[in-house]
Order: structure tokens, then C-alpha cells, then sequence
């Protein structure tokens, strides 16, 4: 009896470090994607307003900073749900799980190595949530502020709608929203990449929705 416990206690340890092994580098492999998705986009539209001449060259990289931070928690949120969904779903489809069945374990013993996994990313959201997050939403504030105060021209492009913007971002949308420091333009259009033309078959062009300016 002494001897099948000491088993089963070292396939249980052997089980828990190959599945935090494996949530690991997957979770490592995941947030990089969606890192590198998120800053691409954000980089792309930033050197699009810098070249411009909405945004001065020497604060791309800030902006770009800022932008990043702001994403990190919902990056790591995205990261920890398709680290495990993945590492789930490739166990049962190799059959790996039902190896560990055989060996004793049960569907309950997969609890404790995720939340071992999960308790850090939990923290490091928390942090960047409650910390990180509004500061660099100040900073933001700060350099919006400085270009409205020094009047320099800007130019704030967004799809979020300024009831929304006041309730997530008070300050920042009184600077970009007063309409003594600049105009308010509505573009009722549909997203650029939808407004493409490609080719369809037989030649024939897609029809745009009808109602849109």
C-alpha cells in the first residue's frame, strides 16, 4: 500500500510539472502574439499621424509606450484563457489525457497546477489594472494637455463615441472634446478595410452598404 501512495505521489508531481511546463511556454508563446498584433497595429496607426504631422516624431515612441500599457492587462487576460483552452485541447486530442486517467488521476487533479499557473498572471493584471494603467492614462492627459495649452495642432482620430470616451476618460476627452480648443468632425463611413475594392468573381465589384457617407 506504502509503495503504490509513493506511485501515485510521483506521478502526480510528474504530472504537475509537465502541465505548468507546458502552460508556460504556451502562455509565453500566445501573450508574444498578441503583443506583437496589438503594438503593430497601434505603431502603424501612430507613424500614420506622425506623418501627417498630427503627432511630433518625437513622441511616437511614448505614445506607442502608452499604448502598449494600456493593452497589457487584456493582453494577459487573452493570454492566461487560450494558454489553457490550448493546453487542454491538445491533451485530449493526443490522448495524453487519457493516459493520466489510466495512471490515477482524476479530472480534478488539472485544478491545482492552473491556478498555480494563473495566480501570478491574476496579480500581474491586478497591478497593471489599479497601477500602471492610470498612469499612463496621466501621461496621456499630460501630453494632450500641453499641446491644447501650447496650441499646437492635433489631430485625435477614434471609433469610440464621446459619451464613451467622457465615462472612460474624463480628462483626456475635456481636452479633445472642448469645443473652444478645436472642431468635433462625425465621419459616418464604414471601416476602411470594408470600403476596399477587391475583385470578385466574374469581374463584378462589390456593392457598398447603402446609406453610408
Amino acid at each position: 500500500l506504502s509503495a503504490k501512495n509513493t506511485q501515485k505521489v510521483k506521478i502526480s508531481m510528474l504530472f504537475r510539472r509537465a502541465l505548468l511546463r507546458e502552460l508556460t511556454s504556451t502562455a509565453i508563446a500566445v501573450f508574444l502574439v498578441v503583443l506583437a498584433i496589438g503594438v503593430s497595429r497601434q505603431l502603424v496607426r501612430v507613424l500614420n499621424l506622425a506623418a501627417g504631422g498630427a503627432v511630433p516624431s518625437d513622441s511616437v515612441f511614448a505614445l506607442l509606450g502608452f499604448s502598449a500599457i494600456f493593452y497589457l492587462p487584456l493582453a494577459l487576460s487573452v493570454t492566461l484563457f487560450l494558454a489553457v483552452l490550448l493546453v487542454l485541447t491538445r491533451a485530449y486530442r493526443d490522448s495524453e489525457m487519457i493516459v493520466w486517467f489510466t495512471a490515477g488521476l482524476s479530472l480534478t487533479a488539472w485544478i491545482r497546477p492552473i491556478f498555480t499557473f494563473a495566480a501570478p498572471l491574476v496579480v500581474i493584471i491586478a497591478v497593471l489594472s489599479l497601477g500602471l494603467s492610470p498612469w499612463a492614462e496621466e501621461k496621456l492627459y499630460q501630453i494632450v494637455n500641453y499641446r491644447t495649452l501650447m496650441q499646437l495642432p492635433t489631430v485625435v482620430t477614434t471609433d469610440v463615441m464621446p459619451e464613451s470616451m467622457r465615462s472612460a476618460y474624463p480628462r483626456i476627452a475635456a481636452r479633445v472634446l472642448d469645443p473652444l480648443s478645436g472642431n468635433k468632425i462625425e465621419i459616418l463611413a464604414p471601416h476602411y478595410t470594408l470600403g476596399r475594392a477587391s475583385s470578385a468573381p466574374g469581374g463584378a465589384r462589390p456593392r457598398k452598404p447603402a446609406g453610408n457617407r
